[in-house]
């Protein structure tokens, strides 16, 4: 049976959130770590419908549901550390403090950090994805697994230019 690890794109995913050159900030995260946020973009990108057919199991192994021999392509595991990249700058979003203020009699301080970066690279990131909704709405032969794609794809562009979001359902 072919299977692929994730934590062997442990790496890729590191090295898709660090400037090339630098000390990675995320080296502290352990290899437990990184499987769960590889594992949680392999399932929101099926259930994004970019994929189907495929398991995960707590240890991060990915195999056929059907037991076969059909490997999980380089091109699939690109698509899980992309979706894992997005889950990982949402969350650093959401802890990131933007503003410090602190003073003390005549005695101040202040510091800013620039939020507008990681909102720029999660735009970024976000748009990937839609280009490959976009791409596997249209690779795919079956109508309904088309449907359920461009309802996908709907729904993500609805959310992300603050539309609000609606199903397109029979």
């Amino acid at each position: 049976m072919a299977s692929v690890d994730l934590s062997e794109l442990i790496p890729n995913l590191e090295g898709a959130l660090t400037v090339p050159g630098t000390t990675s900030p995320y080296a502290a995260a352990s290899e437990a770590e990184w499987v769960i946020k590889l594992s949680n973009g392999f399932w929101a990108a099926m259930l994004d419908g970019v994929y189907s057919g495929y398991s995960v199991d707590e240890d991060g192994i990915v195999t056929p549901d059907d037991g076969g021999s059909s490997t999980f392509s380089r091109e699939l595991q690109q698509v899980v550390i992309i979706w894992a990249a997005v889950n990982i700058v949402q969350a650093q979003l959401l802890v990131l403090k933007t503003r410090f203020k602190a003073e003390a009699g005549p005695v101040s301080y202040e510091t800013e950090q620039a939020s507008q970066v990681l909102s720029t690279l999660l735009k970024q990131l976000q748009q990937q994805q839609a280009v490959i909704l976009d791409r596997y709405s249209d690779v795919w032969s079956s109508a309904e697994e088309s449907y359920y794609t461009d309802a996908n794809f709907q729904r993500r562009e609805n959310n992300y230019s603050n539309q609000g979001s609606y199903w397109m359902g029979h």
